[in-house]
């Protein structure tokens, strides 16, 4: 159809190229409004979302102004030119070809950036982002394998995605204070127990990553944890459960498709329960009163079967006693 859009593969098929011009510029121009920080009014959006750019170049140079920028679902390799935008707080670079992007290691670049979307680009690396205001960090999708903590954190920092990676463990998360959610969906994490000082962390979603066993007694402190999920990792019993249920603001978790739920079934609610009756939803399910009776119930026959088993041990250990006490006593006649 005439006027229709080329899709990315088509356009890289034709080697066709789309430059980047002023009048393109003015016409992505959104949200006219007073500008931060000043009595001067100008527009505060730029949305050249969509557009099959391969390049910037410097004719964004009249619109530094501009405090959200949405650059999404193009073929842009080097964003360089946005960081010249000083006032800048919401950056949407997702779905393009971006590998690396050294800037946000950089004290004096991106000074004011809150919210910063890379999901769906090339990088292998998290880059060791400064931007001190930051809130928000996307870097889903990208097929990220390497890793290392930031010397000192980061102090604001309270979202972050990372799905669909190829991180291994939680290595990377050390002193953020301020961390409130956590994405790492799609992963191959395989470790859980090298996260350190999380104190305001809530929501950690682990689904869909190779959790099985590990050594530790149990994990560190995450004292505001209210929900984790754990669905289609590779937990297959209890006493490595127990350790993920005893966070003491736990109150939502989910273990759906996990060797544990599929051996248990209708009872792992119950079995959740027992480790930790302030639990209030899982595996999606809302907990009501049956669920508390089921619990009881199946307390009870645990508690029958431990005295069973209790009996039947000091039975045997008696007998036994009685064994050895009579053929100390026919060496001795």
């Amino acid at each position: 159809m005439k006027g229709k859009r080329k899709d990315k593969k088509k356009l890289e098929e034709e080697g066709d190229k789309v430059m980047l011009t002023k009048e393109m510029v003015y016409a992505s121009l959104e949200n006219f409004g007073v500008l931060p920080n000043s009595s001067q009014i100008g527009f505060l959006s730029l949305k050249l979302n969509n557009k099959e750019l391969e390049h910037l170049n410097n004719n964004i140079s009249d619109v530094k102004h501009i405090i959200h920028v949405d650059i999404s679902n193009n073929l842009l390799i080097d964003i360089t030119h946005i960081t010249t935008f000083d006032k800048i707080q919401t950056l949407n670079a997702s779905s393009n070809r971006i590998v690396k992007l050294p800037q946000i290691a950089e004290e004096d670049k991106f000074q004011n950036l809150v919210w910063l979307d890379l999901s769906n680009n090339k990088m292998i690396e998290i880059p060791q982002f400064k931007v001190p205001k930051l809130k928000f960090l996307n870097l889903s999708g990208n097929g990220i394998t390497k890793y290392e903590r930031i010397e000192g954190g980061h102090p604001n920092l309270e979202v972050f995605k990372g799905n669909g990676n190829k991180l291994r463990s939680l290595y990377f998360f050390k002193d953020f204070p301020k961390l409130r959610e956590l994405y790492l969906n799609e992963n191959t994490i395989t470790t859980v127990t090298d996260y350190e000082n999380l104190p305001e962390l809530r929501i950690l979603k682990l689904k869909d990553n190779k959790i099985e066993k590990f050594e530790e007694e149990s994990l560190p402190e995450l004292p505001s944890l209210q929900t984790i999920i754990l669905s289609k990792n590779k937990l297959n019993n209890m006493d490595m459960i127990k350790k993920f249920v005893v966070f003491p603001l736990l109150t939502k978790i989910n273990i759906i498709e996990t060797p544990f739920h599929i051996n248990n079934g209708e009872y792992t609610i119950a079995e959740l329960l027992i480790v930790n009756p302030k639990l209030k939803i899982i595996n999606k399910v809302k907990i009501e009163d049956i669920h508390y009776k089921e619990m009881l119930l199946l307390s009870e026959q645990k508690w029958k079967k431990s005295e069973a088993e209790r009996i039947e041990r000091e039975r045997l250990e008696k007998e036994q006693a009685e064994k050895e006490a009579n053929a100390n006593n026919e060496e001795n006649s």
